[in-house]
């Protein structure tokens, strides 16, 4: 359905960020752990790891990013829904969100809990970058 990563933030960064009640966001911060596709700030810190297919390189991303974020997702194309919403306890274990979005629609198929990041340094440069 989406040939790049970038359509799909373009489709889905109005909608997540009434989802998450943001104003302030940033795309592919650089010097965190990783570099994650969109990070938003709405008093706690969301990162959001886009991918065309592969679920389990986005999951493996997205966890990384807890070392900064509250909550963490991975947002794919729905064509390649499939096998991430037959794994979605893979993401409940790792407490990842799970997104998937096509032309007209974002849906959440998985809503993590929001926790403390695991580094304090990393949060704050995460911060910073607002």
């Amino acid at each position: 359905m989406f040939d790049t990563e970038a359509e799909m933030v373009k489709v889905t960064l109005p909608y997540l960020l009434d989802e998450f009640n943001c104003r302030r966001y940033i795309e592919e911060p650089k010097g965190l752990f990783g570099i994650p596709d969109l990070v938003m700030f709405n008093g706690k810190i969301i990162s959001i790891e886009y991918k065309l297919r592969n679920w389990k390189q986005a999951l493996r991303q997205a966890y990384r990013y807890k070392s900064f974020s509250e909550e963490s997702y991975v947002v794919i194309d729905k064509s390649y829904l499939k096998k991430p919403r037959e794994n979605l306890d893979a993401f409940a274990k790792f407490n990842i969100g799970l997104a998937a979005v096509d032309k007209d629609n974002v849906e959440i198929y998985y809503k993590p809990k929001s926790v403390k990041p695991f580094s304090a340094e990393l949060t704050d440069k995460a911060l910073s970058l607002f």
